[in-house]
């Protein structure tokens, strides 16, 4: 009811109860879509209100996540971890390292390594190990002792010897 006296529609993000109260904006974490709503209704994980009057939640951006329901805000991606959906950040896992906010983890290269997982950077197998240690191919979880017949590169790579060369490992 208006001041006037005429009944009108609830707007949208307001809820009505209907007699002689009058109308409420929805509060923060809370929405109302249609014209006419009793009540207004919680976000979802994932999404958020952050002003009052809302007719819609917002989705979580993508270095963001929101796990619970009537949300006003979404909480960052921590370093160590990436988004998995707008309601979930997941630990980076051993072999990959990552730097939070909206970036995927990313394998550790050749002649790195990273054994622990939620890191931020790989570490590497000459630096670790001292020479003598390396590995191939990405994602590793450690590094191994250079076997005869290959050596280890200055960036930490296992190669093979190549022909004419001897390599005692």
């Amino acid at each position: 009811v208006s001041e006037n006296g005429v009944t009108t529609s609830c707007e949208e993000g307001h809820a009505c109860k209907g007699g002689a109260v009058a109308k409420s904006a929805c509060e923060k974490g809370t929405y109302a879509a249609v014209t006419g709503s009793i009540s207004c209704i919680d976000c979802a994980p994932g999404k958020y209100a952050a002003s009052t009057a809302s007719e819609i939640c917002d989705i979580c951006d993508d270095d963001k996540y929101q796990p619970g329901t009537n949300a006003s805000s979404c909480i960052d991606v921590e370093a160590g971890y990436y988004q998995s959906g707008p309601t979930t950040q997941v630990t980076c896992p051993a072999g990959k390292a990552g730097k939070g906010g909206s970036a995927k983890c990313i394998p550790c290269g050749q002649g790195e390594f990273q054994n622990e997982p939620g890191k931020t950077s790989c570490k590497s197998c000459i630096t670790v190990n001292g020479a003598g240690s390396g590995n191939e191919g990405e994602g590793n979880t450690g590094c191994t002792a250079v076997p005869p017949g290959s050596y280890v590169s200055e960036n930490g790579v296992t190669t093979s010897c190549e022909e004419g060369h001897a390599c005692k490992g």
